[in-house]
């Protein structure tokens, strides 16, 4: 599916993903909201992409 958002609406989604992004405690939230940042053109934080891929390695 693919949503076309105006510059200002986009900014503002960014905004919020950002601030709930420092209130999140489940790993599985964060990795999502990280995955629509980068969707909106916002960089990834690679620790979290480094931290869940070493933590898909040991659970299998």
């Amino acid at each position: 599916m693919k949503i076309e958002l105006d510059e200002r609406s986009r900014k503002y989604l960014v905004q919020i993903l950002e601030k709930r992004s420092y209130e999140i405690t489940d790993l599985k939230e964060l990795a999502m909201v990280n995955e629509v940042l980068k969707i909106l053109g916002q960089e990834s934080r690679t620790w979290l992409e480094s931290y869940l891929t070493e933590s898909d390695n040991e659970t299998k």
